[in-house]
């Protein structure tokens, strides 16, 4: 206690000595005031030398309010360095809510946590850090901030919190961690170890680092929670390692709610309904990022799309669905779904649609890569109905690469007029399938099954003469090629100008005049190539 005494007189000594050269005679110039060796100090009187003493130990209280480090960093005090602008230090709850309150109106305020901080059971408004209206608040350090009901911090609508270091955590069932209405900003620090929902956004949330991570959301939302008329943003950090009972185990999109993913990495997340990286009936845009490795007890192991979802970029890989769709499934509720670019890869589905698997909507892949992808049900790379196919385009520069379904299946003649509905363009497809519908990249769920393994060169099967009427139009006809795969098909037309195609579809143009046409069409795979000649005879 002398000790204290000692040092909160040298502290105060500068302060009193300033102090009571101010309150010496006005009349006195601050050069004339100065104490030099041919002059002394202008006497002062009891009474204001006592003056000065309390004024400076006001003063000096409030110095070491505003920087306690300095003043008691050899009591084991933690060193905060010093921060730019309006800047509060907080340990408790009192200071920490009077430290929100207090903050001007439309001007930033740092609220630098020097203790973990825990809000206690008392009434609801009492438990949480509020963030009101046309406050901007940013909470530092490196402390832990936890409330036991309802919230810990709430955004009110025109209010701006910025979490940038502390962790926030949620120990009620119900409520959630973070509610805005407002503009939340995470930079870094963790949302972790929550039992309820860990952000419910219905307002501007942006996500630039830190982590939102071990939270186990057993009511309606989602880890993050984006609310319908919302927008959450994400180019950086992590979403990982949550678990959520309905749908969303990373993040959940409410109808009319936006969800922009540009970069950071939604991964190890699990749910109990769909959509283990994402759930949306939303607006959802990828052109970044990472989602892998999360797990749906449903459909849609990364993504289950209800609403809008569009890919330009970035990856959905090793995710995993008990139902169908192991990295993509859209449903019959969405937009469809549109693939520009990115990879879809490593991703199982115990259903249908190793990589992605749509429901009666379209489906557009025109870049991208979807390769690797494992469905133990139909259509490795890719799943769609024979009835949807008019549904699905596939441009020239997506590749399939060695995705895997339950059996490999050549077209069936029989729904031909089904097939001929797709528009796929020349790409590159898994060896040694050159056609696109094969069930190992996309789906031919009524095909004929094949061996996927190259045993021998083709035998080409399908009629040796054609014959067709005076005045017939267009006519298709099937070759198949045994041999224990598909094959490369080309045609010698000769005069005519009849086609084939990748699955062995002969299509003969109308307008040939009488007479009798021969051409030969040719089967090739890695062993070997096999040719059929064929007359075509117009009576």
């Amino acid at each position: 206690m002398p000790q204290k005494l000692e040092r909160l007189t040298h502290e105060l000594k500068p302060w009193s000595e300033k102090l009571s050269l101010s309150l010496s005679d006005p009349k006195v110039s601050p050069k004339e005031n100065s104490p030099s060796k041919t002059q002394s100090r202008p006497a002062v009187s009891p009474a204001k030398r006592a003056l000065a003493l309390v004024v400076a130990f006001v003063l000096a209280c409030g110095s070491f309010a505003a920087a306690p480090a300095a003043a008691f960093a050899e009591e084991g005090t933690q060193e905060i360095k010093s921060l730019a602008g309006d800047v509060v230090y907080v340990k408790n709850v009192t200071e920490l809510k009077n430290a929100a309150n207090s903050a001007p109106n439309s001007t930033p305020r740092t609220i630098v946590m020097t203790e973990n901080i825990t809000f206690g059971t008392e009434s609801l408004v009492e438990n949480y850090l509020l963030v009101g209206s046309n406050k901007d608040i940013t909470l530092t350090g490196s402390f832990t901030l936890s409330s036991p009901k309802l919230y810990t911090v709430y955004i009110q609508t025109g209010g701006k919190f910025t979490l940038n270091g502390p962790t926030l955590t949620f120990t009620s069932t119900t409520g959630s961690c973070v509610s805005n209405s407002g503009i939340f900003t995470l930079k870094s620090g963790k949302i972790a170890n929550c039992k309820s929902t860990s952000v419910k956004n219905s307002n501007t949330f942006t996500m630039q680092g830190g982590s939102i991570m071990g939270n186990n959301t057993t009511s309606t939302g989602g880890t993050v929670w984006n609310t319908g008329g919302s927008v959450f943003t994400m180019s950086g950090g992590s979403i990982s390692n949550n678990t959520d009972t309905y749908g969303g185990g990373g993040v959940n999109v409410a109808t009319r709610g936006t969800f922009n993913l540009k970069g950071g990495t939604i991964s190890n997340n699990k749910s109990g309904g769909y959509g283990g990286g994402v759930s949306s009936s939303g607006t959802f845009a990828m052109s970044g990022g990472t989602i892998a490795n999360n797990v749906s007890s449903e459909s849609g192991g990364g993504v289950y799309d209800a609403g809008s979802f569009t890919m330009s970029g970035g990856t959905i890989s090793g995710n995993v669905a008990n139902g169908n769709g192991g990295g993509v499934e859209t449903t019959c509720f969405s937009d469809g779904f549109k693939m520009t670019g990115g990879t879809v890869s490593g991703n199982t589905a115990k259903g249908n649609g190793g990589g992605i698997s749509c429901d009666n909507k379209p489906v557009s892949l025109t870049g991208g890569t979807v390769s690797g992808n494992t469905a133990k049900g139909n259509g490795g790379g890719l799943h769609a109905n024979r009835w949807n196919y008019d549904c699905l385009t596939i441009g020239k520069n997506v590749t399939f690469s060695k995705n895997k379904a339950k059996d490999a299946r050549k077209l069936n003649p029989k729904y031909m007029q089904d097939y001929n509905k797709a528009k796929i363009a020349c790409t590159t497809w898994t060896y040694p399938f050159m056609q696109g519908f094969n069930n190992y990249d996309v789906s031919n769920k009524d095909g004929i099954k094949t061996k996927a393994k190259v045993t021998k060169k083709p035998t080409i099967k399908g009629s040796a003469t054609i014959t067709l009427k005076k005045g017939y139009k267009k006519t298709i006809k099937l070759y198949t090629a045994n041999g224990g795969a598909d094959c490369k098909w080309s045609v010698k037309k000769g005069k005519t100008k009849v086609k084939i195609d990748q699955s062995g579809q002969l299509i003969i143009p109308k307008g040939l005049k009488k007479g009798k046409y021969k051409i030969t069409i040719s089967a090739k795979n890695v062993k070997g190539t096999t040719k059929k000649k064929v007359t075509i005879v117009v009576k």
